[in-house]
C-alpha cells in the first residue's frame, strides 16, 4: 500500500533539495563555459524546479493519490542529467556522478512506488547514449 504522506514528506526533506542542487550545478557548468550546456535549458529546468517546488509546498499536493507525478519528476531528472552530460564535454565531464545522485533518490521512492528501484539500472545505458549524442560517433569506444 503507498503512503502518500510519506512520499510528499520525502519530495519536500530530499528530492526538491536535490532537484535545486542539478539547478546550481547546470548553472555552474553553463557558465563555466564547458561543452555546449545551453542557459535556456538549464533555465527551463529551474522554472520546472520552481514549479515542482510550489506544487509540493502548497496545499495540492496533499490530495494526490496517485504515484505517476513521481514517475514523471524522475524521469524528467534523469532526462536532464542526461542532456546534462550530452551537451557537456562527454567523457571527460564529471557529470555522470549526478547519477548516483538520482539513484539515491530512487531509494527514498521505492517502498511506495512499486518498480522504481528498477530505474538507475537505465542509467549505464543512458550514459552510453548521452557519449554518443556528444561525440556524433561510437569512436569513444575504441
Amino acid at each position: 500500500m503507498t503512503n502518500f504522506s510519506r512520499l510528499r514528506s520525502n519530495e519536500l526533506r530530499y528530492s526538491l533539495p536535490a532537484r535545486w542542487l542539478l539547478v546550481i550545478i547546470a548553472a555552474f557548468v553553463a557558465t563555466r563555459g564547458q561543452g555546449q550546456t545551453n542557459l535556456a535549458l538549464v533555465a527551463s529546468y529551474a522554472v520546472y524546479a520552481g514549479a515542482t517546488t510550489v506544487y509540493f509546498a502548497g496545499p495540492w499536493s496533499q490530495q494526490l493519490r496517485s504515484t505517476t507525478v513521481y514517475w514523471a519528476i524522475q524521469v524528467i531528472d534523469t532526462a536532464f542529467v542526461t542532456v546534462l552530460i550530452a551537451t557537456s564535454s562527454g567523457l571527460a565531464s564529471p557529470l555522470y556522478l549526478l547519477y548516483p545522485l538520482l539513484g539515491l533518490r530512487t531509494l527514498v521512492y521505492g517502498p511506495d512506488v512499486r518498480g522504481m528501484v528498477w530505474l538507475p539500472f537505465a542509467y549505464g545505458p543512458l550514459y552510453f547514449v548521452a557519449l554518443v549524442f556528444a561525440y556524433d560517433s561510437l569512436v569513444f569506444v575504441a
